[in-house]
């Protein structure tokens, strides 16, 4: 097995979504409490932490895909 971010991947197997919430993410969603989180749903509040530690605004608006930063900036 080699180590690709962090996470187990068998040797010459591709680290995919699908594989990586089946092995590591729903066990770890499940073990905090939330049923049925999806990593999806992290995208904003982890844009909220990054800006609220100095992160520069326009940066995280182009990690989220948006088109401009009143959308990303904006409670």
């Amino acid at each position: 097995m080699r180590r690709r971010a962090g996470v187990r991947v068998p040797a010459g197997e591709a680290l995919r979504n699908n594989n990586f919430r089946r092995r590591v993410f729903d066990q770890a969603a499940e073990s905090i409490g939330p049923a049925g989180l999806t990593p999806h749903e992290l995208r904003h509040p982890a844009a909220s932490l990054a800006v609220a530690e100095g992160a520069n605004v326009k940066a995280v608006q182009r990690v989220l895909g948006h088109a401009g930063a009143p959308r990303s900036s904006t409670a």
